[in-house]
């Protein structure tokens, strides 16, 4: 098939997409398992699988993915890089050659008052991306201070930012549950948006969506009893496409059920995370947050975490509850 024969909902492969979304993809490393491994990268291949999340600004975008790795982070802040950790110039010599965590060690320096472009000349990153990441830092230091402590004008423009309720609550030191639970009382709940290459300049509806936090909910709920299928998230030692083959006979046996079949997963190279697999899709972290988030919209009769290996079996337990 040629491009302009390849129908994407109702407009060709060949048209010039308008998007209003942005997409991160960030790789899957497995030096938590092989710790005596050098993390530093080159050309040699060392990810094992790969994430994507879409949001609409690059900053929410970007902490979406960096949620979705499941390396123990819940933001671009890793405990290992903390001032008593390691000085300024510690870091600045770590951050001069490329490893698996250099993003967070970078997002420490800009904690600690060094000016971006000191971290452009030693990283070679755009500029542009640097100024996102002092971005996410310089609202950080917002929410710390006392007086933002329950703050709901504040706490909806972390939402906005992709801030999680985990690293708002550690901000405020209060716990997770009470930030949900002024979301809740608020009713500051994202809306979903769809994966749409003509930003809505004609009628179509594809069930592809990720969350935001703005107005308008593209997400058609139906009436129809319905079940949430966790994925897998990404592919790492121990966990592989084998829990995507899962998943998706999964979904294929609760269609043939007559039960509408939604599916939530954040690896791009899946094939539960191809649009046309299942009724509806939502490209997500796999958090309790996030998935709670789809649940509150959703009501389905059961979410399905069996099949999902160790991602979907470790949110069991806090969906349960």
């Amino acid at each position: 098939m040629t491009l302009d024969e390849i129908m994407i909902s109702n407009t060709p492969a060949s048209f010039e997409p308008t998007l209003d979304y942005v997409v991160t993809k960030m790789p899957r490393f497995p030096f938590d398992k092989f710790t005596q491994a050098s993390n530093k990268l080159s050309t040699q291949m060392k990810a094992t699988g790969e994430v994507m999340s879409i949001g609409r600004t690059m900053e929410e975008s970007l902490l979406k993915a960096v949620r979705s790795l499941e390396i123990g982070v819940c933001h671009i802040h890793m405990s290992k890089f903390d001032q008593n950790k390691m000085s300024v110039d510690e870091l600045m010599d770590y951050i001069a050659e490329g490893t698996d965590d250099r993003i967070y060690a970078i997002a420490q320096l800009m904690y600690l008052g060094v000016d971006h472009s000191r971290i452009c000349d030693v990283t070679q990153i755009d500029m542009f991306f640097l100024d996102k990441i002092k971005n996410i830092v310089d609202f950080e230091k917002v929410l710390e201070q006392p007086e933002s402590k329950g703050d709901i004008a504040l706490l909806y423009k972390a939402k906005k930012m992709g801030f999680c309720d985990k690293y708002i609550a550690h901000l405020w030191n209060v716990d997770e549950e009470d930030v949900y639970a002024l979301r809740k009382e608020y009713k500051m709940f994202p809306v979903y948006k769809m994966i749409d290459t003509c930003a809505g300049e004609f009628e179509s509806y594809i069930p592809y969506l990720y969350s935001t936090y703005e107005n308008e909910n593209e997400s058609v709920v139906s009436d129809k009893k319905k079940i949430i299928v966790l994925g897998s998230g990404p592919i790492r030692i121990g966990q592989g496409v084998e829990f995507d083959y899962s998943t998706v006979h999964a979904v294929k046996t609760i269609k043939e059920s007559g039960i509408e079949a939604i599916i939530i997963n954040n690896n791009p190279e899946t094939v539960s995370t191809d649009y046309t697999t299942s009724d509806k899709l939502y490209f997500e972290p796999l958090t309790v947050e996030d998935v709670m988030n789809i649940i509150e919209l959703e009501k389905p009769m059961g979410v399905i975490a069996s099949l999902g290996g160790q991602t979907a079996i470790n949110l069991a337990e806090p969906l349960k509850e």
